[in-house]
């Protein structure tokens, strides 16, 4: 563990890197420099991901319109990650989904994230 710079906390095993947290408090794992509270640059593993959905919490909902229709628009598909092991997944693709569920897709200056399809 050391002090890389003020208010930065670096824990390291061996000669690498392995955590980082920031002035801001983000938390790296696999990566210099998080963006988001927790960034993790490689798979992780976890037994879930809670993201409540209780209607106690919620304000203004609204019934949407034509949801079939716009499914329909929104193309499934199979694909491999370039930066992967070559194991076939299904999904969608964060730009097309975008166009119909704009709510559905965070983008980032780098990269355009999927956010969730689920949740809410």
């Amino acid at each position: 563990m050391q002090r890389e710079a003020t208010a930065t906390l670096t824990f390291i095993t061996g000669t690498d890197e392995r955590l980082r947290i920031d002035s801001s408090g983000n938390v790296g794992i696999g990566t210099t420099t998080p963006s988001q509270k927790l960034e993790v640059a490689g798979k992780v593993l976890a037994t879930g991901f809670m993201t409540p959905s209780d209607g106690r919490l919620k304000i203004h909902v609204t019934q949407l319109l034509n949801v079939l229709d716009k499914l329909e628009k929104v193309r499934g598909v199979s694909f491999e990650w370039k930066e992967a092991t070559g194991r076939k997944e299904i999904g969608v693709v964060a730009q097309e989904l975008s166009a119909v569920f704009p709510e559905l897709v965070l983008r980032q200056p780098i990269k355009i994230i999927l956010q969730s399809i689920m949740a809410g």
